[in-house]
């Protein structure tokens, strides 16, 4: 009886935090709807966010985006990837009505990104390079920010207060940013570009530089977006662009050059990645895998033990591939480490755009091995990223 009674309490509890969570909410809402702030609508399936068509930009004689098309649905997570130098930056910079394009068109939410009047708050931009100013407390300047988008009096600053709680700054209201570490900081930053709860957010390097928990607290922050608003993306990191976001856009040279969801991209359904440990399997142990139904080709890079699996549009689901393979493996007393679906997007980008990567695997090889391990090209580096000239959070000129 007595844990009945525990239980029952502990369900209230729960109940009563809810009602309260619920209450603060329409309480913001009603403040909002005061101070003349709409609330954001839900993303609209089949409605587009951005509609870039045929965008063009030059600085002087040199052409650096090179009319490409790009459409981003609402509620999308987009990572926009490419080499140093390809466009990314520009990119932002004209969707975010920051530069003028020579060429083409551009909508956001359905409007010219300088229609500010209809975009004020709704989109969004955090710029690589963003700071605050270091000798004003970072809620104020929040608050400040807040005003500028409509907000008044107390609902600026409980929103001030949303957005620090947001990226897990609450304890941190009093601080001045001259005093944050660097991952603290970009979170800083993060909220910024959160006030007012916009629909369209552009986020240009936004763990650049960060600790790898510091980088983790800010992907945590926006894969818990997806869906709930458009988020674009731009980094380096391809990792972590494949494992936050939904689409992703590669530009290389000004253009497009592929564009997709991500398990598209990454052919999630048409191919299989198995480290095999404990020892190099013999020739038959590929045959076999080769000739099982569904199994396009078998390629072996001997040296890091990993075995690619190229399938037919006709294989069974992955899953059952997998299981086939594990059993095989373990009946010739090997072991496993990963098991991957699909490319990796680094792979992806290196044989795209040409930067380094993998070499291509050898087919069949000597009897005791089965093909010839790819090599590496040289590395694709980047150079120094680019950054704008514009505070942090602007909704745009």
């Amino acid at each position: 009886m007595t844990d009945d009674l525990k239980q029952a309490e502990e369900e209230l509890r729960r109940a009563e935090e809810k009602l309260q969570e619920a209450r603060e909410k329409a309480a913001r809402a009603a403040e909002k709807a005061k101070a003349g702030v709409k609330p954001r609508p839900r993303p609209k399936k089949g409605k587009l966010a951005i509609d870039v068509q045929k965008l063009r930009f030059s600085y002087g004689s040199i052409e650096i985006l090179k009319g490409f098309d790009l459409k981003v649905s609402q509620g999308e997570t987009l990572g926009f990837v490419g080499p140093n130098g390809a466009g990314k930056t520009t990119s932002f910079s004209v969707i975010a009505g920051f530069l003028v394009p020579s060429g083409g068109e551009v909508r956001v939410l359905g409007r010219s990104p300088w229609d500010t009047e209809h975009l004020k708050g709704r989109l969004s931009v955090l710029p690589q390079d963003a700071q605050l100013i270091a000798n004003v407390g970072i809620h104020g300047q929040l608050v400040f920010f807040a005003e500028l988008l409509g907000f008044s009096g107390k609902a600026a600053e409980e929103e001030a207060t949303r957005v620090l709680e947001m990226v897990g700054l609450a304890e941190h209201v009093k601080k001045f940013p001259g005093h944050l570490s660097h991952g603290m900081a970009k979170r800083t930053g993060l909220a910024q570009a959160f006030i007012g709860d916009p629909e369209v957010v552009l986020l240009d390097e936004p763990t650049a530089g960060l600790d790898p928990f510091a980088a983790k607290q800010i992907r945590d922050i926006i894969a818990s977006m997806r869906g709930e608003r458009t988020v674009v993306v731009s980094s380096h990191n391809l990792a972590e662009i494949q494992d936050i976001c939904t689409d992703v856009a590669l530009i290389h040279q000004g253009q497009i050059i592929k564009h997709g969801d991500i398990d598209t991209f990454t052919e999630k359904d048409n191919q299989l990645r198995i480290q095999i440990r404990g020892g190099v399997p013999p020739v038959t142990f590929f045959q076999g895998i080769e000739t099982s139904g569904g199994v396009r080709n078998v390629e072996y890079e001997p040296h890091m033990g990993w075995m690619t699996v190229n399938l037919l549009p006709e294989a069974p689901p992955a899953d059952e591939v997998i299981k086939m393979i594990v059993g095989r493996v373990f009946e010739i007393g090997l072991s496993l480490g990963e098991i991957q679906r699909g490319t990796s997007l680094e792979d992806v980008f290196f044989q795209l755009t040409g930067q380094g990567g993998h070499g291509a695997p050898g087919g069949h090889g000597a009897p005791g091995s089965y093909g010839t391990p790819g090599g590496y090209g040289g590395p694709g580096g980047y150079g120094g990223p680019g950054g704008y000239g514009t505070p942090p959070g602007s909704a745009g000129p």
